[in-house]
């Protein structure tokens, strides 16, 4: 990891300094900044992993506090929710580089790698149009030829969307004599697997299918997604995750952890989120279980007990509870998604089985009044 976050910063220098007037920046380049001429396709697809991992990341967390699965600390709201550390990630750090790595691709025939490239340019794609609608794509990632990317719609980064996998798919599938392959340490999901990469393609494929249902109808759609999830993810061990480790920890055990420990600002989580687990919103019926059984895994108490109280998103109410008494919820410290190693999950072998579930269901006749 401390070799990747080199060529991090050695990449955004690259970002920030290419295709930009040469004499006026030739004043103050870094020392130490690359030209890209310099760096090969595994010197840069480290870093594009990294920040796709990280455009996830943000959105999680304008999301989270969208939905009120979690508040600040004491209560206190976000504010407008602008999901500007996804954007930065995915414009400034992701699709700039993954355009350089198929221009080598192409230029020395290295189909896999290219194939790589294009999966995550759809991943980074499919993460940017779900946040914020209409995106840049077909102007997108000119440095400074073209300041002012055309937003394309929705539908059509779609369409480029299914393009790119497609591509993956035939390219992975068949030969490359290129001699070039991603590394085990440049690729930090699937250390080169190809095979990996290849059902991550599938079950993107079968995710964004399912996507359209309101457009292509719930059986076509749910069809389509059916054939994709046929040859994506069989277990948990294809699941696209970034693993951290002691050095360099994972950013929600940083915030929620590490920070609340340290006295600094951190998130609770929030009434909402605490009721619909506990049963109070939405009773559980039948006597199974009285509660969700991933909250006490999810979440912890500050007095240890086992009645959680969530935060109601009001500062004003002083950490109150929804039931006016004192909130007491926070993020587990040693959680599978808050210890300082968790990995960050962008697609996983959990969610092809509901997709699988959900494309069952609707190509079998399922609708809003089943029983």
């Amino acid at each position: 990891m401390k070799n990747i976050l080199k060529t991090v910063a050695i990449v955004v220098m690259l970002i920030a300094f290419s295709g930009c007037s040469k004499d006026f920046f030739d004043v103050n380049t870094p020392t130490g900044s690359v030209d890209e001429s310099q760096l090969g396709m595994n010197d840069l697809l480290g870093p594009v992993i990294f920040h796709t991992v990280y455009a996830q990341y943000y959105a999680e967390r304008s999301f989270g506090n969208y939905a009120q699965n979690f508040v600040g600390q004491g209560g206190s709201a976000a504010g407008v929710s602008s999901i500007a550390g996804t954007w930065s990630n995915v414009y400034l750090y992701a699709l700039p580089n993954l355009k350089i790595i198929r221009e080598k691709a192409k230029a020395v025939g290295a189909k896999h790698f290219d194939a790589i490239a294009q999966i995550l340019m759809a991943m980074n794609l499919g993460i940017a149009t779900d946040s914020y609608d209409n995106i840049p794509y077909s102007e997108a990632s000119q440095a400074s030829n073209n300041f002012t990317p055309a937003f394309d719609t929705q539908e059509s980064v779609y369409k480029a969307i299914f393009s790119l996998l497609d591509n993956a798919i035939t390219e992975l599938e068949g030969p490359d004599d290129s001699g070039f392959k991603p590394t085990a340490t440049s690729d930090l999901i699937y250390r080169g697997n190809l095979s990996k990469w290849l059902k991550t393609a599938y079950t993107l494929k079968a995710r964004y299918e399912l996507h359209l249902i309101k457009k292509n109808g719930a059986v076509k759609a749910a069809n389509a997604a059916l054939a994709s999830i046929a040859k994506g993810y069989s277990s948990n061990s294809d699941d696209f995750q970034m693993v951290f480790t002691d050095k360099i920890i994972n950013p929600w055990y940083s915030l929620e952890v590490l920070s609340k420990k340290t006295g600094n600002y951190h998130d609770v989580i929030c009434d909402r989120l605490v009721r619909y687990m506990d049963g109070k919103s939405f009773p559980f019926t039948g006597g199974v279980v009285t509660r969700y059984p991933r909250l006490p895994v999810y979440a912890q108490t500050d007095d240890g007990s086992d009645n959680y109280k969530g935060y109601v998103s009001d500062f004003n109410t002083g950490g109150l509870s929804g039931d006016g008494t004192r909130a007491n919820t926070d993020f587990r410290e040693d959680g599978y998604y808050t210890n300082q190693s968790s990995p960050i999950v962008l697609i996983s072998y959990a969610e092809a089985l509901f997709i699988k579930a959900e494309a069952e269901f609707l190509a079998n006749g399922g609708t809003t009044t089943s029983v």
